[in-house]
């Protein structure tokens, strides 16, 4: 069933806690527009209680920086922590997990080899199904809307039955508390009310995946987690700007 909103803040609030760590000289290399994958860095680093710099790049004119701070694909995120460079979201979040490990071992890949695994695993599921299968509504025409909306339910029916395996009243896909998988997922959370408004559809949700309606609402509810998100009408407009002709993007 669906946790209530007050015990999903308790919580994350206990999740928050971390091992005082050399936090110092810690800084994170993001843009300006509404990537998922620097809301996954800020989300980990946010969990873990860690106080970073923000540095805006202009990625049109991207600045010496990130081209030294990631030479191979010159992208963001990329996070300094004491003059060394980690890019890439997912690496990023492991780093970030065992550089200030929790204090209670609430860590957000378990310890558990084959768990760890798992975790590992189903976030790669996310990035190489859910993903793509959520820029194809963007990119979908009349002919090909119905196809693109069955790729995220098919997606959408395949987490709720991993989070089925959960144990009752344990909201995550981490368990009781966010993990690796809610990190790499979380991002996501505003983009299905957008897809709503922008296809005209609705995806039922609350209907159809109760248990995954009810992931979202727990990390709506996770200070940790919600305070990256995007808010919807600026989402909108984001998204609307970049994947939409002009002639739809009002």
């Amino acid at each position: 069933g669906i946790v209530s909103l007050q015990f999903c803040k308790f919580a994350c609030l206990l999740m928050a806690t971390s091992e005082d760590h050399n936090e110092t000289h810690v800084r994170l290399l993001v843009g300006d527009g509404p990537s998922p994958f620097v809301m996954r860095a800020r989300m980990a680093l946010e969990i873990k209680q860690v106080q970073y710099e923000v540095v805006v790049e202009d990625l049109k004119n991207k600045s010496q920086l990130l081209l030294q701070s990631n030479p191979v694909y010159k992208k963001i995120p990329v996070l300094i922590h004491n003059g060394n460079a980690v890019p890439e979201s997912a690496i990023i979040v492991q780093y970030v997990d065992e550089a200030w490990p929790s204090v209670e071992g609430r860590n957000l890949l378990p310890k558990d080899a084959y768990d760890r695994a798992m975790a590992l695993f189903w976030a790669d599921y996310v990035d190489k199904k859910m993903l793509p299968a959520l820029i194809s509504i963007l990119r979908a025409t009349d002919d090909t809307i119905v196809k693109c909306k069955e790729e995220v339910l098919d997606c959408l029916t395949t987490l709720e039955n991993v989070l089925s395996r959960s144990p009752a009243h344990q909201p995550f896909f981490g368990g009781e508390y966010p993990g690796y998988v809610d990190v790499v997922m979380a991002p996501f959370v505003t983009w299905f009310p957008v897809l709503e408004s922008i296809g005209n559809f609705s995806w039922q949700l609350e209907e159809k995946f109760e248990g995954f309606f009810g992931w979202m609402n727990a990390v709506q509810d996770c200070l940790p987690l919600a305070k990256c998100l995007r808010r919807t009408d600026i989402l909108e407009k984001e998204l609307r700007s970049i994947f939409l002709p002009k002639t739809q993007q009002a």
